[in-house]
């Protein structure tokens, strides 16, 4: 299993320290099990534990013969070691930016970080076709991720991350869910603002995921689409602005399948 990089993303003011403690699992590997139960669509419950919990659930097959996922994780704050590792963090940010005004009142205890890690909790949810499956399973199987693991000294963590160097799997896995199969909630929630919705345009040639990002506020609203397709129209950077728009058109013609 490959190491487990943790950001903590704490921001400080000089009185209030503004929590945006979120684990980012970078470099980190499902289990094998998962990936076995992926390449089929078995239902389970699968979860790994260190200084995340990294947590996946496979519900079985959609009507349309999809396979549905949800993956998501946060940081174990019950841990002592890694609450510390985060008071460190916080104190470090706290005294660059406000030096000696910084109020070490203002650290939140054990339990409210526990609190705040488990209501940041960001959803990803999946409806996988085969195809989508067999290209994580092969893209895992490459165990390819070439980020070196985090080192601690004198009770300070060091770490470097590339992108360029992240593993098959997680290169793939983030496209699906910027452009794929998979949208993210908060809590298993869309957020308040925002509705979002996934649909999967069939050609005869390419799948095309169609992302739609819609609010409804005061003033009309606003909405956004964003698109990924398979195959050669995709890897010739071949999708214009006007094929873009013919597929947009198929989802608002509900020619497309919602997922």
């Amino acid at each position: 299993m490959k190491k487990i990089l943790t950001c903590l993303a704490i921001f400080v003011s000089t009185f209030t320290i503004y929590s945006g403690v979120q684990a980012l699992t970078m470099g980190i590997e499902p289990p094998a099990e998962f990936i076995n139960s992926l390449k089929t669509c078995k239902k389970g419950h699968f979860e790994q534990k260190g200084t995340t919990i990294e947590r996946y659930d496979i519900k079985g097959k959609t009507p349309s013969g999809r396979c549905e996922v949800y993956m998501d994780t946060y940081t174990d704050f019950t841990n002592k070691e890694t609450y510390e590792m985060a008071i460190g963090f916080i104190e470090g940010f706290g005294k660059a930016f406000a030096g000696d005004k910084f109020d070490t009142s203002k650290i939140p205890s054990q339990d409210e970080l526990i609190k705040m890690s488990k209501e940041s909790i960001s959803t990803t949810t999946c409806k996988f076709s085969q195809s989508d499956i067999d290209a994580l399973v092969t893209a895992y199987n490459k165990h390819d991720n070439k980020n070196p693991a985090p080192t601690m000294k004198d009770g300070s963590l060091s770490f470097s991350f590339d992108t360029s160097k992240m593993s098959s799997f997680d290169k793939l896995l983030l496209n699906y869910q910027m452009g794929g199969p998979c949208t993210q909630s908060k809590s298993g929630k869309d957020d308040d603002q925002w509705i979002k919705e996934v649909y999967s345009c069939e050609y005869s040639d390419t799948t095309c995921y169609v992302h739609h990002s819609y609010s409804k506020g005061k003033d009309g609203g606003a909405s956004a689409y964003t698109m990924s397709c398979s195959g050669e129209i995709n890897k010739y950077g071949n999708l214009d602005s006007k094929m873009k728009d013919v597929i947009i058109g198929h989802v608002k013609a509900g020619k497309c399948e919602k997922l």
